[in-house]
């Protein structure tokens, strides 16, 4: 159980550093790159339950 949890905590952590080490598309700023790869790994978070609702 302990390493289900575990990889559906790292999961999101691991698609937010995807988007922090790739380079921004052209036209958009690094730093709104960065925060829609939080976005993302935040939904992804949610989708896959890494951590209760409540925390």
């Amino acid at each position: 159980m302990l390493n289900n949890r575990l990889v559906r905590l790292l999961i999101p952590v691991a698609l937010a550093g995807i988007f922090f080490l790739t380079p921004a598309p052209v036209g958009l700023k690094p730093a709104a790159w960065k925060l829609f790869g939080i976005f993302i790994a935040t939904i992804v978070g949610l989708v896959v339950q890494s951590l209760p609702e409540a925390a």
